[in-house]
């Protein structure tokens, strides 16, 4: 199968999920779904493979979910998708095993001279102890859905 039919026959499956509604008694569903597409050719090693099909779903998703995206592996692309990917694995890793922490920053109210409250400032933990700046970690958690797992954590904790 070449390229193009590979998209045609992922986007029949995407459309013909987006339009179907599932349905038992009182409970209606519409599903949509997102398909990356990495071509098979006996070049890759299959990691490799296994990579480059997330990445493509990744991208899928990165265009707004319910899409169809087929990937190169040679795409220049790449790199910034599988910087993305790594942040994802690292901030799923990060939620399920707690490691973040908390800075406490003053606020300080000029007027009367003195803290008025403290702000709260979340940062992540990596896997050698580093700590990971929330601009690299805070735009994927919204991307991905997992802002809601975070707030929580944070607002458990402090």
């Amino acid at each position: 199968m070449d390229n193009k039919k590979a998209e045609a026959f992922a986007e029949n499956l995407r459309k013909e999920i987006d339009e179907t509604e599932f349905w038992d008694k009182e409970l209606s569903l519409n599903l949509s779904i997102s398909i990356g597409i990495v071509m098979i050719d006996g070049n890759l090693e299959t990691q490799k493979l296994l990579s480059y099909a997330d990445v493509a779903l990744l991208s899928a998703k990165e265009w707004g979910r319910n899409r169809v995206s087929l990937i190169q592996p040679e795409e220049n692309s790449l790199h910034k998708l599988f910087d993305i990917n790594d942040m994802l694995r690292q901030l799923k890793t990060a939620l399920r095993e707690e490691r973040f922490v908390l800075y406490y920053q003053p606020v300080f109210d000029i007027s009367r001279n003195k803290t008025s409250h403290f702000e709260v400032l979340v940062r992540m933990v990596g896997k050698d102890g580093e700590i990971i700046s929330p601009n690299q970690f805070i735009p994927v958690a919204e991307r991905f859905g997992l802002m809601a797992q975070l707030d929580k954590w944070v607002v458990q904790t402090a």
